[in-house]
């Protein structure tokens, strides 16, 4: 058996695996491959391709650890481009484990290390992951120069990807009005359907979901959102499914549906089972069952449930959701 040959079949064979969303198959791939002593430079693709295809089983622990060995075989091939989109990934995984401390710290030391690179999709995806940091933090304004240097670049370079994922993410963080956020995402969403990005395109969708929620035209939130849960759906993305169901329970009860929106909650928090309580999509599963608890009139129970989500998101600093269940004791 030639292990060269083995290890490049194998790494294909993950790729079309992970292309096509089956992705514990992608995972049984690529770990074969790196039973086969590959290369350095080998190494560091599917480090990058298995933490994709765990992350997509909701195992963000996982995929940092993996994701890290990518960014320590990066630096000795001084592949800045790769390792700070490798950074970026770590980062976001982080936001979805619920540590928002460690998602800033990431992305901080990740544009130090990548100080010398040029522009490229990775640095556009970190620049991004920053300003989305400091989002949650409740510091727009230091995340937006990240955000509108990212958006810049990836125009520059040309790159529909990157153009489409910076359109897509960069909504609240680039300020700007509603009508601004849904031109961008309108945007994301052609470029991704036009270029096969089924995951941008779901970032779109929800940034869609989200702005026409917040102008009141509910019923266009709740049809992005349906096609976002979806669109999750079928990339075996469970978190992301959960996210999109929570913003159409949402929408569904500023409309006053609230046998829909009932219905939905339930059908998330049973998708909650294969993804834990410990994760971001979780804590923001738990307010909307505040805010929805608090409309069916069940105030002792959205009240307790408030205050208990307090005292963890202040051990987690989350300062974003913190504010949202805070307001939540405020009815």
């Amino acid at each position: 058996h030639d292990p060269v040959q083995a290890r490049k079949y194998l790494t294909l064979a993950g790729d079309v695996a992970l292309g096509a969303y089956a992705n514990h198959e992608a995972e049984s791939y690529y770990r074969r491959a790196l039973d086969l002593n590959p290369s350095e430079s080998e190494e560091t693709g599917l480090f990058a391709s298995l933490g994709e295809a765990l992350v997509r089983q909701n195992r963000f622990r996982e995929a940092m650890a993996v994701w890290w060995e990518g960014i320590e075989r990066c630096t000795g091939l001084a592949d800045l481009d790769t390792l700070a989109r490798l950074y970026a990934r770590s980062a976001w995984a982080a936001r979805q484990a619920n540590s928002p401390e460690e998602q800033l710290a990431l992305c901080l030391d990740g544009l130090e290390r990548a100080s010398g690179a040029e522009d490229g999709p990775g640095l556009v995806r970190l620049l991004r992951e920053t300003a989305r940091a400091y989002g949650d933090r409740a510091s727009r304004e230091e995340g937006e120069p990240y955000a509108r240097r990212a958006l810049n670049m990836a125009e520059h370079l040309g790159d529909v990807e990157a153009q489409a994922y910076a359109l897509a993410t960069l909504t609240v963080e680039m300020g700007g009005s509603r009508e601004e956020s849904i031109t961008r995402a309108t945007k994301a969403l052609k470029l991704s359907e036009e270029n096969g990005l089924m995951l941008i395109g779901l970032r779109a969708r929800r940034a869609l979901a989200f702005a026409w929620t917040g102008l009141g035209n509910n019923r266009e939130g709740i049809e992005h959102s349906r096609r976002g849960a979806e669109l999750a759906r079928q990339a075996g993305f469970t978190s992301g499914q959960i996210r999109m169901l929570t913003i159409l329970a949402h929408a569904a009860s500023r409309l006053g549906d609230f046998d829909e929106a009932g219905r939905t909650l339930s059908q998330a928090l049973l998708l909650l089972t294969e993804v834990g309580d410990s994760t971001r999509v979780a804590t923001r599963l738990a307010l909307e069952e505040i805010w929805y608890s608090e409309h069916m009139g069940h105030w002792p129970a959205a009240a307790q449930k408030a205050r208990s989500l307090c005292v963890s998101l202040r051990e987690q600093a989350s300062e974003r959701d913190l504010a949202d269940a805070a307001m939540g004791l405020g009815w």
